[in-house]
């Protein structure tokens, strides 16, 4: 008879929400929680951007993703964007 054993996690639950990590040069902790604040659509001589906007305890990033050919392209990459970030569950495993 084959030995069988459970798997111990079989589906993973959300992840707890991080607690601030200790920084060695501010003497203090950093807290690593941000918020989608948008996606913007812009366009330059290279083509068509999507520009991500995160905003932290303590400061705002924006990131440039593509360039992308057409306009309506960067518009279903910035609307899937900011869909899979606003996510409050793990992205699905693939069963």
């Amino acid at each position: 008879m084959p030995d069988v054993t459970p798997d111990p996690d079989p589906v993973p639950g959300p992840d707890p929400v991080p607690e601030p990590r200790a920084d060695p040069a501010a003497g203090g902790t950093v807290d690593d929680s941000a918020a989608v604040l948008g996606c913007e659509v812009t366009s330059d001589a290279a083509g068509w951007w999507v520009e991500l906007v995160v905003g932290f305890a303590d400061d705002v990033v924006r990131r440039r993703i593509g360039p992308y050919l057409t306009e309506p392209r960067a518009r279903v990459v910035a609307h899937h964007i900011a869909r899979a970030a606003g996510r409050e569950t793990p992205p699905p495993t693939g069963l």
